[in-house]
């Protein structure tokens, strides 16, 4: 018989924030939307809880109830990166685990045929959350024999729950409270006023009368409950290696001589990774020097990667030969490796009736890839915006991974000024005369850290006496002018 578990992180936005501030853990603390006065925070902690501070408030509402109050946003970036890391410490108790669609912290995992490996599955599921433990976190584990029967357990107890029996497991999901559905605030208050306490009353619910009333998501999560959409596990497909390893008879200090054995250890990968369907994304490359009594030298690492995952020995070559040619060694190499990253490539159909079209961007992604292979992995980066209030933390560099296809604005008026921001501000020599100047124009105040560290700017438009528009600003805690960028 299967075996299903289901293992539940509780509060993961407030886990995350633990991990990210340890000193935190004793003082109240709360996720917040954003880190300005008017964010709204999502969750709080017991300390938080008892100081009086609930989901909901406005951080600065928050502050006034409790001064002390720690605060922080949580991205969704680190919620997928702890994700992938509990999905590498559950597969060391079984190979198959899904993480789960809409919540990051929840994840199946297959608990059939262990039982030469644990006496019990409290055994196992003891050292799972051990294992879980020693990353910083706190789980819930729950063993039994369906999905929606292990998820009620996990979301509603903070133990280890194992069903002996799948009777015991449907009374024990039926007595569940409905808050354990991942329900909107309102629809839950509306639920308790229709006398909708526990799982049994949720299932009883009339259907139609359900999807009238809060739509089919509502409807989705009945047929969870009931059990009529239980799907097979589906376990995650991460990312698989291969690598080869060389050992030179006598130390090497050619580049050219190392590519050629690198290029043949290449190959054979390219034709391993080939065999299994799958598809090449990056080669990691190292060359160990001699190690000699007094030189300590460290091997160098080279990865390079492809615009799309590949099996085309000629593009690997490409590319190693452009990182090779300007390959500096620390001293002549007497070991090397090298290793493949795969994917599981698929047949893709995607042109069979559309035109070609005038930009190619696969072409695009392979001259980076050459750029990058040939000046390192940083050579290309994008700006992307984020959510900030000073200028220079409304962006930020990521490498390139694709292209977008180019939309241009129509604008009726006058082509609209650009404003340049230098990399960093510079200090301004020659300073203006406040409210004398004709071609000043401003002040625009920004200001606000002073939950952390408090800034006051006051920003202006001036017109230097070579035509230039510089965009300046008085920085009124460090008393100086300072230049942002141009307009353009």
């Amino acid at each position: 018989m299967v075996r299903l578990a289901c293992i539940s992180v509780p509060r993961v936005d407030l886990q995350v924030l633990a991990l990210r501030h340890p000193d935190w853990k004793q003082l109240p603390a709360a996720v917040v939307t954003e880190e300005k006065p008017l964010g709204r925070i999502t969750a709080v902690n017991r300390a938080a809880q008892n100081a009086g501070v609930q989901p909901g408030m406005r951080y600065a509402s928050a502050l006034s109830v409790c001064p002390q109050l720690r605060a922080g946003v949580v991205q969704r970036e680190e919620q997928e990166a702890l994700r992938d890391r509990l999905v590498e410490v559950l597969r060391q108790f079984t190979p198959e685990v899904e993480p789960g669609v809409a919540d990051a912290a929840l994840f199946w995992a297959n608990a059939t045929g262990l039982e030469r490996l644990y006496p019990t599955l409290a055994k196992w599921a003891g050292a799972l959350e051990t294992a879980v433990k020693r990353e910083g976190l706190v789980c819930s584990v729950a063993v039994g024999f369906s999905r929606f029967g292990t998820y009620a357990a996990a979301k509603s107890r903070r133990t280890i729950t194992i069903f002996e029996s799948e009777d015991q497991e449907q009374a024990a999901a039926f007595r569940a409270p409905v808050g354990v559905l991942p329900l909107e605030h309102e629809v839950l208050l509306r639920f308790h006023q229709l006398g909708i306490l526990t799982i049994r009353d949720f299932t009883r619910f009339s259907p139609g009368a359900l999807r009238r009333r809060f739509g089919k998501e509502v409807e989705h999560l009945q047929l969870f409950a009931r059990g009529e959409q239980s799907l097979p596990l589906q376990p995650a497909t991460g990312r698989a290696s291969a690598l080869r390893e060389m050992r030179l008879l006598y130390p090497e200090a050619s580049a050219d001589a190392l590519l050629h054995h690198v290029r043949t250890m290449v190959d054979a990968l390219v034709a391993q990774a080939w065999s299994k369907q799958e598809g090449v994304a990056e080669i990691v490359v190292s060359l160990c020097p001699e190690q000699w009594p007094g030189r300590t030298e460290e091997c160098v690492e080279e990865s390079l990667r492809s615009a799309r995952p590949t099996c085309d020995t000629g593009v690997w070559e490409r590319l190693l030969a452009l990182r090779f040619e300007n390959l500096t060694l620390p001293g002549p190499v007497i070991r090397m490796s090298v290793e493949a990253r795969t994917v599981g490539s698929s047949r893709e159909q995607e042109d069979l009736f559309a035109a070609a079209p005038r930009r190619d961007p696969r072409r695009a992604l392979a001259a980076v890839a050459d750029v990058c292979a040939e000046l390192g992995n940083d050579a290309v980066q994008v700006a992307e915006l984020a959510d900030a209030h000073l200028p220079e933390q409304q962006f930020h560099w990521r490498r390139v991974e694709r292209f977008a296809a180019p939309r241009p604005r129509e604008t009726d008026g006058p082509t609209p000024l650009v404003r340049r921001m230098l990399h960093h501000p510079v200090p301004f020599t020659e300073m203006p005369v406040e409210h004398n100047n004709p071609r000043l124009a401003g002040p625009y105040l920004l200001s606000g850290g002073w939950w952390q560290s408090e800034y006051r700017r006051e920003y202006y438009y001036l017109e230097d006496r070579s035509g230039r528009l510089l965009w300046i600003y008085y920085d009124a805690p460090q008393k100086k002018w300072l230049v942002q960028g141009v307009v353009e």
